[in-house]
C-alpha cells in the first residue's frame, strides 16, 4: 500500500497459461481488492538491491477473520480440557 510493506512472498512459479504467479503472506488488514507492487531484488555485496516491480492481485485463500467456513460451532475437545483443569 503506498511504498509500504504489507506482506512477503513465499514461493513462486511459472504456470503454463497463467504466466508468474506467488503464494504471499499478508496482513490482515490489507484490503481484499487492493491492487498490489511486488518489489524484485537481487543480492549484491551481501544487500538486497530492487532491481524492478511487479503489479500484484490478490485470491483469498484464507479469510482474514481467520476461521475456516467449515469450523464447528463448538471447539471439538472442549469438555476434555475442562476435566483436566479441576
Amino acid at each position: 500500500l503506498g511504498e509500504r510493506a504489507v506482506g512477503a512472498v513465499t514461493s513462486v512459479v511459472r504456470h503454463h497459461e497463467l504466466g508468474p504467479m506467488a503464494l504471499a503472506l499478508l496482513r490482515r488488514a490489507v484490503p481484499v481488492g487492493e491492487q498490489l507492487t511486488v518489489a524484485l531484488t537481487e543480492e549484491e555485496d551481501g544487500r538486497l538491491v530492487e532491481v524492478g516491480r511487479v503489479d500484484a492481485a490478490q485470491e483469498l485463500l484464507v479469510s482474514p477473520e481467520g476461521r475456516a467456513q467449515a469450523s464447528p460451532a463448538q471447539r471439538p475437545g472442549e469438555g476434555l480440557r475442562k476435566g483436566l483443569l479441576r
